[in-house]
């Protein structure tokens, strides 16, 4: 069953769209997302990104984060996605600037230690990493 596309709706955050019925209600995110399988480190995947797509991953939604699980598909490594902050005591935030509101964090809720200030996806949630360490790395492409 092919899902039809809707028209985007212009209802304060256009990347979600949704469709109420009686029956059901369905959101899905109009966000596409790419893997790139090459490793990096965070700030040179972000680079990569900008370059090549829109951005590394920007995840404000839980349609946003299914649609990148769907991504990975049978990928179960770790990847980088677009939150990280300046420093230990400063605010996460995405790629594009954007506070976050959507937690997908592992344990202790992001707060980790000195150095660990970008963030991976693995395997179903996120973990604060070190910005150096070499990862594939989730691109967000532009809407379709």
């Amino acid at each position: 069953a092919n899902p039809r596309r809707a028209p985007a709706l212009s209802l304060g955050r256009p990347s979600l769209i949704s469709i109420s019925s009686v029956f059901q209600t369905v959101t899905y995110s109009a966000k596409k997302y790419s893997l790139v399988p090459e490793k990096k480190n965070w700030t040179e995947a972000q680079e990569y990104c900008r370059q090549h797509y829109t951005n590394l991953s920007i995840i404000c939604t839980e349609e946003d984060w299914k649609a990148i699980q769907s991504s990975l598909g049978n990928f179960s490594g770790d990847v980088w996605i677009g939150l990280h902050r300046s420093g230990p005591t400063e605010k996460w935030k995405w790629s594009d600037g954007e506070d976050f509101m959507f937690f997908n964090w592992e344990n202790s809720f992001g707060l980790n230690t000195v150095g660990y200030d970008c963030v991976l996806s693995i395997s179903s949630h996120w973990q604060p990493g070190n910005c150096a360490a070499l990862n594939q790395y989730m691109c967000q492409r532009g809407k379709d």
